[in-house]
């Protein structure tokens, strides 16, 4: 039947073969087999044009309904019209999760308003698996895992510091001048231990004076003297002054 209706709907058996990717004389067969199985002529035909029958216009007609229902069944079935609906739960770590995840997610319920999320903010790494986590936003390298994974973004760093900070200790110039001076880092399971400039692809290995909560980075640096934001990696430091914590900008 959809040989048949290719065939009419192209106008010719050659145009349908094109379409169908497949030679002329086995679709002329084909539609022949069909005759030959109902009993009577459908189509008057040759390779450049044709025709149908007064019982391949009746037969074609059924056929067109047929195949309709069908089609519809199986687009049915693989729920191609089905309203998405269920829970979806997922995991972030707090702070992009606030800023970033939590924004979108209010995005996606608007968008499909029989779906509810359960959004997990944690700095650790959740077990998807034992926590039943059905996705997860992750920062930094991935372990080895038979899960997929899409990149989405980059997250930068830069180093910043308060205008009281360079007041007091002044502006580093490499990262070698940072072993000197008190910092503020950020722990997590998330979190590098040192801290790499790429221009030099130096490290310079820190011991914080203080340690800010994950999530609470900001304010710990511009209280106690310099911090690692996320942002953008200097590859040189020259400190700037002003009313609020500063990124230690690259010397040109």
């Amino acid at each position: 039947m959809s040989l048949l209706r290719e065939a009419v709907d192209r106008g010719s058996l050659s145009a349908a073969g094109r379409a169908l990717r497949m030679p002329v004389p086995t679709l002329s067969r084909k539609i022949s087999d069909l005759e030959a199985r109902i009993g009577t002529r459908l189509l008057v035909r040759t390779t450049r044009s044709l025709a149908l029958t007064d019982a391949g216009i009746a037969y074609l007609a059924a056929a067109r309904r047929i195949l309709h229902d069908v089609e519809t069944a199986e687009r049915e079935a693989a729920g191609e019209y089905a309203e998405p609906k269920g829970q979806l739960v997922m995991t972030a770590p707090i702070q992009f999760g606030r800023l970033h995840v939590l924004p979108t997610v209010a995005d996606f319920l608007t968008a499909f308003p029989e779906i509810s999320v359960r959004l997990l903010l944690n700095d650790r790494n959740v077990h998807l698996v034992e926590d039943e986590v059905d996705m997860a936003v992750r920062i930094g390298p991935l372990a080895d895992s038979s899960m997929v994974a899409t990149k989405v973004g980059t997250m930068r760093v830069v180093a910043a510091a308060s205008p009281s900070f360079l007041d007091r200790y002044g502006a580093p110039a490499t990262p070698d001048d940072l072993r000197d001076r008190p910092v503020v880092a950020v722990e997590g399971p998330m979190v590098e231990t040192s801290w790499r400039f790429a221009a030099t692809a130096r490290t310079a290995d820190r011991h914080p004076a203080a340690a800010a909560p994950r999530g609470d980075h900001h304010r710990g640096g511009g209280r106690c003297g310099g911090s690692r934001h996320r942002d953008h990696p200097p590859p040189a430091l020259s400190g700037e002054r002003g009313g609020r914590d500063r990124p230690l900008k690259a010397r040109p």
